[in-house]
C-alpha cells in the first residue's frame, strides 16, 4: 500500500508545510524486495504511476538509483532530474520533495547510523554535493543491485566493501583538496551529448581549446579515469536506460550508443557491469507482480 500522511504528528518547514519523516525501510510506492546485511538496508521500490511527493526526510542516510522511469527532486528551490541509472546520496534529515515522472522503479541503499561514525565525517547538508549522476558510484550500485536481485547477496564483506567505496566517492566530492580544472566539466558535457557518434581527442581539444595531450592527462588526474573509459561508461549508462524498451534489440542498442557492433557492446558492457547485456536486461528489466 502507498504510505499515508499523518499530518497532526509531523514537523513543519519554516513556511508551514508539513515534513513527513520516513523510518528505515519506509518508502512511498510499493516495496518489491528488501534485505538487511552488514548495517545496510537494501530495497527495490516501484511506483506504478506518476505522482507528486511533498516535503519529507529520511531517518538514515541513503543512496538512491532509479533503474526504470525517472524522478525530479527539489530542495530549497533547486531542482535536479534523475534519469535511470543515475544516482544520488542524501544524508539523514535531508528535507526535499519529489515528483515521479513516469512509472518508476528504484534501488535504495540505506546506511545505519554506525556508518557516519565509521566515515569520521560530519554530513553538512549545506555543503554536500548530492548529485552523483555520472560518477563511479553508479557502477558500484549496479554491481550491488545485480547481486541483490539475483538472490546471491550473502557476503557481508562484499557489501561493506562496495558501500564503503561508494561513500568514499561521495566524501571525496566534498573534500576535494584542489578545485577541478574548469574545462573538465565541459569535456564531460560534450561526451554525454555526443556519446552516440565517433569522438576523438583532437576534436575535443579543438572545441575546448586545449592540446590533446594536456586534455588527456588533465582529465585523468581530475577524474581518476581516462577520457576513453569515461565515454565507455556514458555509453553503457545510455544502453542500460534503453534496455527497458523490450522492442530495442541489442544490435539497435549498440548502434544507438556509439558502439561498433553488438559484440563491441557486449564486451564493454560486461567489463563495466560484470554481466552480459542480455543477462542484465532479464535481471533488471522486469516489473513486479503485486497480484
Amino acid at each position: 500500500m502507498l504510505k499515508s500522511f499523518k499530518t497532526h504528528e509531523l514537523p513543519r518547514a519554516d513556511d508551514g508545510n508539513v515534513i513527513d519523516k520516513l523510518q528505515p525501510g519506509e518508502w512511498y510506492g510499493q516495496v518489491e524486495r528488501t534485505q538487511t546485511i552488514g548495517g545496510v538496508l537494501l530495497s527495490v521500490v516501484y511506483h506504478d504511476r506518476p505522482r507528486s511527493i511533498g516535503l519529507h526526510e529520511h531517518t538514515w542516510s541513503y543512496f538512491l538509483m532509479p533503474f526504470a522511469g525517472g524522478y525530479r527532486e527539489t530542495k530549497d528551490g533547486v531542482t535536479i532530474d534523475y534519469d535511470p541509472f543515475s544516482i544520488a546520496f542524501h544524508p539523514a534529515g535531508f528535507v526535499h520533495s519529489d515528483e515521479v515522472l513516469a512509472p518508476d522503479k528504484f534501488f535504495a541503499i540505506e546506511l545505519q547510523t554506525e556508518w557516519q561514525a565509521r566515515s569520521g565525517h560530519h554530513y553538512d547538508t549545506s555543503a554536500w554535493r548530492f548529485e552523483l549522476q555520472h560518477g563511479e558510484a553508479v557502477w558500484l550500485a549496479i554491481q550491488l543491485l545485480q547481486r541483490f536481485l539475483s538472490g546471491e547477496l550473502d557476503d557481508v564483506f562484499e557489501v561493506d566493501a562496495i558501500v564503503s567505496e561508494m561513500l568514499g566517492i561521495a566524501l571525496r566530492l566534498v573534500d576535494r583538496d584542489r578545485p577541478q580544472r574548469a574545462w573538465v566539466s565541459d569535456v564531460k558535457r560534450l561526451l554525454r551529448e555526443g556519446y552516440a557518434s565517433r569522438v576523438s581527442l583532437e576534436e575535443l581539444g579543438t572545441r575546448i581549446g586545449i592540446h590533446p595531450a594536456s586534455l588527456s592527462r588533465g582529465f585523468r588526474l581530475d577524474e581518476g579515469i581516462t577520457i576513453s573509459d569515461y565515454l565507455s561508461r556514458v555509453r553503457i549508462q545510455q544502453a542500460c536506460r534503453q534496455m527497458t524498451d523490450k522492442n530495442v534489440t541489442l544490435a539497435d542498442l549498440a548502434a544507438n550508443c556509439g558502439f561498433a557492433d553488438q559484440s563491441h557492446l557486449t564486451r564493454v558492457f560486461k567489463s563495466i557491469t560484470g554481466s552480459p547485456p542480455g543477462v542484465f536486461r532479464d535481471l533488471v528489466g522486469g516489473r513486479p507482480d503485486y497480484s
